[in-house]
Protein backbone atom coordinates (compact mmCIF):
# COMPACT_ATOMS: atom_id res chain seq x y z
CA UNK A 1 0.00 0.00 0.00
CA UNK A 2 1.18 3.89 -0.88
CA UNK A 3 2.21 5.61 2.23
CA UNK A 4 1.65 9.03 1.82
CA UNK A 5 3.14 10.74 4.75
CA UNK A 6 4.32 9.46 8.71
CA UNK A 7 3.49 11.03 12.05
CA UNK A 8 2.94 9.78 15.15
CA UNK A 9 -0.34 11.18 16.30
CA UNK A 10 -2.23 11.40 12.77
CA UNK A 11 -3.17 8.48 10.43
CA UNK A 12 -1.05 7.87 7.60
CA UNK A 13 -3.38 7.91 4.61
CA UNK A 14 -2.82 4.42 2.37
CA UNK A 15 -4.69 3.55 -0.86
CA UNK A 16 -6.01 -0.16 -0.99
CA UNK A 17 -4.36 -2.60 -3.41
CA UNK A 18 -7.71 -2.67 -5.56
CA UNK A 19 -8.45 -0.58 -8.63
CA UNK A 20 -9.74 3.00 -7.94
CA UNK A 21 -11.41 3.21 -11.28
CA UNK A 22 -12.27 1.27 -14.09
CA UNK A 23 -12.66 2.52 -18.13
CA UNK A 24 -11.15 4.68 -20.91
CA UNK A 25 -13.14 6.97 -21.99
CA UNK A 26 -14.90 10.28 -19.73
CA UNK A 27 -17.52 12.94 -20.88
CA UNK A 28 -15.41 15.97 -21.24
CA UNK A 29 -17.60 18.99 -20.20
CA UNK A 30 -19.35 20.88 -23.27
CA UNK A 31 -18.27 17.27 -25.55
CA UNK A 32 -20.62 15.72 -26.87
CA UNK A 33 -18.47 12.09 -27.28
CA UNK A 34 -16.58 10.80 -24.54
CA UNK A 35 -12.81 11.19 -24.42
CA UNK A 36 -10.30 8.65 -24.39
CA UNK A 37 -8.43 8.82 -20.93
CA UNK A 38 -4.46 9.56 -21.09
CA UNK A 39 -4.06 9.89 -17.62
CA UNK A 40 -5.91 9.46 -14.00
CA UNK A 41 -4.77 11.18 -10.78
CA UNK A 42 -5.76 11.07 -7.50
CA UNK A 43 -5.53 15.04 -6.39
CA UNK A 44 -4.63 15.72 -2.79
CA UNK A 45 -4.93 19.02 -0.65
CA UNK A 46 -3.04 19.28 2.20
CA UNK A 47 -4.48 22.14 5.44
CA UNK A 48 -1.65 24.19 4.01
CA UNK A 49 -3.71 24.66 0.50
CA UNK A 50 -0.81 22.37 -1.51
CA UNK A 51 -1.76 19.83 -3.37
CA UNK A 52 0.13 16.66 -3.99
CA UNK A 53 -0.97 14.79 -7.41
CA UNK A 54 -0.58 10.63 -7.35
CA UNK A 55 -0.87 9.41 -10.73
CA UNK A 56 -2.79 6.08 -10.98
CA UNK A 57 -1.65 3.23 -13.09
CA UNK A 58 -3.20 1.78 -15.89
CA UNK A 59 -3.58 -2.25 -15.87
CA UNK A 60 -5.83 -4.91 -16.96
CA UNK A 61 -8.53 -2.27 -17.92
CA UNK A 62 -8.40 -0.72 -14.69
CA UNK A 63 -6.62 2.55 -12.71
CA UNK A 64 -4.85 1.51 -10.17
CA UNK A 65 -2.76 3.51 -7.29
CA UNK A 66 1.21 3.49 -7.65
CA UNK A 67 2.80 0.87 -5.93
CA UNK A 68 6.12 2.72 -4.92
CA UNK A 69 5.99 5.23 -2.15
CA UNK A 70 4.99 9.24 -2.55
CA UNK A 71 8.64 11.40 -2.68
CA UNK A 72 8.31 14.30 -0.43
CA UNK A 73 8.18 17.54 -1.81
Amino acid sequence: MLQVAETSELSVLTLPPIPLASGQLVFARGKDRPQRLSRVELVLTTELGEEVRMPLVEQHGAWWAPTSRLARA
